[in-house]
Order: structure tokens, then C-alpha cells, then sequence
């Protein structure tokens, strides 16, 4: 990401987690009730959040499934993250509120401070920087979704055409687990 960086600036009070496995959480405190209450809804089945590895040729702890536009009527049009998302492309009815959906895996470890970020640009002007907390997530076989605030589409003549949007999907230990850039056209119609 060279000519726009997505970097969030740094909260100098907040101190990410220390890094423990989910062993190491499933033998903590193990007499606390409320704490073994909290640690099953994050972990499921603990033995098999232990376990679960939804590819084995994939080193990453989160694996970006899907980006999907969500509005009223439901999806509307998405992009597969899987396959190579570089310059893929969506389309958004102007005026209409609508929510991104993010859809991924977390394989292996729990994942702490997962973030999405993106910045929107127009002919080269930055017109939008965001970043969505998107929390902590243990290992499982099904897919966490994720949805943003709902927004509002731009409307009017001055609004429609193509933006550019580079994403980054990141964690607080700094791993990127996909970095991409995608286009998004705002349109007088679907």
C-alpha cells in the first residue's frame, strides 16, 4: 500500500493483551465459574476450539472469506476474498443505506483486536478513513460475520462514479492478514 497507507494512529494507553493459547486459557482460574461461563461462550467447546484448523496449508489465524454489501433487501453484491479480491468490484445505489459484512475464519489461536480498515479515495483525494473494531474471536469451524455501522450512499451527480477503496484486515500483534484494494461504483440505479 505505497501511495495510501492505512495505518491508525497509535492510542498510547492502550496496551494490547498479553499472548496466551487456548490452552493456556482453558487451564487459567480454572475454579471460576463466571470465568469458565465466559471463556465457553468465546470458546465453544474448548477441546475442539484447541483443534480447529480450517486449512492446513494456511499459516494465518484469520482467514478472510467474504466482503459483502448489505442493505434493506439483503446482500447485494459481494466480493470473494478467498480468490485474489485485488481490483474486484461493487456496485451501490446512490442515497440507499446500506452495511458492510465481513465474513472470515479464525483457525488455531483466539485472535485479539481484529480490526478492519479502509480508506476511500476519489480521483485520487481521500475522501473517507475508517477503522471498525471487530473484537477478540476464538477458533471454530463456522464463519464470523461481522457487519459496519449502517451509512448512507452519496447521492447527487457530483457523487456517482468510481472510488477506490484499499482495505487492510488486521490484528493488535500487527499481523495483516490481507491487504487489498477494490472498487466501488456509486450509481444513479442498482
Amino acid at each position: 500500500m505505497s501511495d495510501v497507507e492505512l495505518d491508525e494512529p497509535v492510542d498510547e494507553f492502550y496496551k494490547a493483551p498479553e499472548k496466551k493459547t487456548v490452552a493456556e486459557i482453558i487451564s487459567a482460574d480454572s475454579g471460576d465459574s463466571a470465568l469458565d461461563r465466559y471463556k465457553a461462550s468465546l470458546l465453544g467447546n474448548a477441546a475442539a476450539a484447541a483443534q480447529t484448523i480450517i486449512d492446513p496449508t494456511d499459516p494465518r489465524i484469520v482467514l478472510p472469506k467474504t466482503l459483502e454489501i448489505v442493505h434493506a433487501g439483503g446482500v447485494r453484491d459481494s466480493i470473494d476474498l478467498t480468490q485474489n479480491p485485488e481490483g474486484a468490484s461493487m456496485k451501490l445505489k446512490e442515497g440507499v443505506q446500506y452495511q458492510l459484512r465481513l465474513g472470515f475464519n479464525v483457525q488455531r489461536e483466539i485472535v485479539t483486536g481484529l480490526r478492519y480498515l479502509h480508506r476511500v479515495t476519489k480521483m485520487g483525494i481521500t475522501i473517507e478513513k475508517e477503522s471498525y473494531m471487530l473484537g477478540s474471536y476464538g477458533p471454530r469451524q463456522e464463519v464470523h460475520h461481522f457487519n459496519t455501522p449502517v451509512d448512507t450512499a452519496p447521492e447527487g451527480m457530483m457523487q456517482r462514479g468510481k472510488y477506490k477503496i484499499k482495505s487492510k484486515l488486521v490484528d493488535d500483534d500487527g499481523h495483516e492478514y490481507l491487504v487489498w484494494s477494490w472498487n466501488l461504483e456509486i450509481a444513479k440505479d442498482w
